[in-house]
């Protein structure tokens, strides 16, 4: 079931609140906040997304409809609350069109199925369709995190991060 774009505003402050809180543990396993200071207008931003860990951090998806994701366009400073660390990162961005990209698209949807409807994508027993995967019109833009030091800790972020990172 898609969420209704309006209703974004009610409820990604829910869940930013509850990830800040003593409760992150109902979502924390799957759903991140990203802040970051918007590139043109320096407004803090923070979004709740959710996503998977890869071998260099952590990726999530949008569409490309949504206006966000373009300051990542090159790399740039973020700071992530996940599991209820927060950690600093660099985002970039990548439109999904072929190869890793849309692997790593295709394994987030068999992930998340219920995620596959913004990115106009059909599932059946948890496979994502491969029609719809290669179709022209995916419109999906994959965030890549990568990490470059802890924000409000010392040590390394593998020893602080309470999951594997590969």
């Amino acid at each position: 079931m898609r969420i209704p774009e309006p209703l974004f505003r009610l409820v990604n402050p829910l869940m930013s609140l509850v990830l800040r809180s003593w409760m992150h543990g109902v979502m924390s396993s799957s759903v991140l906040l990203l802040s970051f200071d918007g590139r043109r207008t320096g407004r803090r931003i923070s979004l709740p997304l959710r996503y998977l860990k890869n071998d260099v951090g952590l990726v999530c998806f949008t569409t490309d409809n949504a206006t966000w994701w373009r300051n990542f366009e090159e790399p740039y400073p973020v700071d992530v609350l996940v599991v209820g660390k927060t950690l600093s990162g660099l985002a970039s961005t990548e439109r999904v069109t072929t190869g890793e990209p849309l692997e790593a698209l295709r394994l987030f949807l068999s992930k998340f199925p219920a995620d596959a409807a913004y990115h106009h994508v059909s599932v059946v027993d948890g496979i994502p369709s491969e029609a719809d995967l290669t179709s022209t019109s995916i419109r999906s833009v994959r965030v890549q995190i990568v990490w470059t030091r802890l924000s409000s800790t010392e040590g390394s972020w593998k020893n602080r991060v309470p999951f594997s990172t590969g």
